[in-house]
């Protein structure tokens, strides 16, 4: 963790130095580790660490023992998101890079857009925070976040956070509500290839792409590999079989309903076919995009990516660290208390125990035993930065 505590105390703090008791870095240390074992409040994270003060003065200073809850809340007020995220995402690609044998960069890297709104942040006079993140899915960390004025929505935002990121080689993919001319712009000016999903919200964009996939097109690109790609899973008492299917010759549309997105090179058809293996019913999913891909299985694995961040972020936000518990009406502490939960979950996601956990059950054994396990967390953590 020295590595980590090194780069925090890089960070800027703007409070006024001869009134200042407790070190930032100090404090942002204390929360990450009261996340990291489920305490979500202030006053929990104050009592998990007066309970473990001696332990805690082996990593940080605590000079003037443990701060009170209300000085935790302005420093992590005070915080600059952007540093903060990208001192903890360095850190993070770093053990992920060590695990993978691979830099960051040399690994694949799929983007997924979306949206959280944290449920426990409103009252009378406010509405609840809305959170707009971008997930690298093939090494599950988050690139970065922005939050979405109440006045607005994810549309205006998500260029602005796309700007914040190096998108070079990637791919992009997000929720038909971002299906957007300046949106496609802002990727491609950026370098990046696209996977958008396409809904009736588009008017005659999305008829002119159902029309390609007729159902006599459909059999006859399953009879060419390069086009078409399909796969089978078998889960609880029913069958899923997902086919996709790519055109790539659509000058018409390009001409015409498409004609305002650039670099628009291909369409995809993802059909999800599910029957129920007791009853025999037979439910038909259909979901429609547009591209600057011409690879089918890349496309394939764009749409199976597309729903990583919702289940493998945002839900465990939730169930693993009870974000939507938290009352937290301060947007900027919400905002920054949000990127350290994302931290943690990444922590949780690259350290392993004798007995396998779920990232839930890790949080509980780790608080559990804490005295103990703390060194071997970090441990895995500092081996991999290295």
């Amino acid at each position: 963790m020295k590595k980590l505590i090194d780069e925090v105390k890089k960070m800027e703090d703007t409070r006024q130095q001869w009134k200042v008791k407790h070190l930032l870095c100090d404090i942002v240390i204390i929360v990450m580790l009261a996340v990291l074992t489920g305490h979500n409040d202030f006053e929990e994270m104050v009592i998990f660490a007066e309970a473990r003060i001696d332990i805690l003065k082996k990593y940080i200073k605590l000079e003037n023992g443990i701060p009170h809850k209300d000085t935790i809340k302005r420093v992590i007020a005070i915080l600059d998101p952007n540093e903060l995220n990208f001192i903890f995402y360095r850190w993070l690609a770093e053990i992920v890079s060590v695990k993978s044998k691979k830099t960051i960069s040399e690994l694949d890297r799929i983007i997924a857009f979306d949206g959280k709104t944290i449920c426990g942040s409103n009252d009378i006079h406010n509405k609840a925070l809305h959170i707009l993140t971008a997930f690298d899915t093939d090494n599950e960390l988050v690139l970065g976040q922005l939050p979405v004025d109440v006045k607005t929505n994810e549309i205006t935002v998500m260029p602005d956070l796309i700007d914040l990121l190096d998108l070079k080689d990637t791919v992009i993919t997000a929720d038909a509500l971002n299906c957007q001319v300046p949106i496609v712009d802002k990727i491609i000016e950026k370098k990046g290839n696209y996977v958008l999903a396409v809904k009736g919200n588009k008017g005659e964009l999305h008829e002119a792409i159902q029309d390609y996939f007729d159902d006599k097109t459909q059999d006859e690109i399953r009879a060419r590999e390069e086009l078409y790609f399909s796969s089978i899973e078998k889960k609880h008492s029913q069958i899923e079989k997902r086919e996709y299917f790519l055109i790539n010759k659509i000058d018409y549309l390009k001409k015409n309903q498409g004609k305002e997105y650039q670099k628009l090179h291909s369409i995809g058809l993802c059909k999800k076919t599910i029957t129920n293996i007791n009853t025999g019913e037979i439910v038909i999913e259909k979901r429609y995009y547009i591209m600057s891909i011409f690879d089918v299985e890349l496309f394939a694995r764009t749409v199976r990516k597309e729903w990583m961040i919702e289940n493998n972020l945002h839900w465990h936000l939730d169930y693993t660290l009870k974000e939507d518990d938290s009352t937290i009406i301060d947007k900027k502490v919400a905002f920054n208390m949000n990127i350290i939960r994302k931290s943690v979950l990444s922590m949780l996601k690259n350290v392993e125990f004798k007995k396998k956990y779920s990232l839930k059950n890790k949080v509980t054994y780790i608080n559990d035993n804490f005295d103990s396990c703390l060194i071997d967390v970090l441990n895995q953590l500092s081996n991999s930065c290295k």
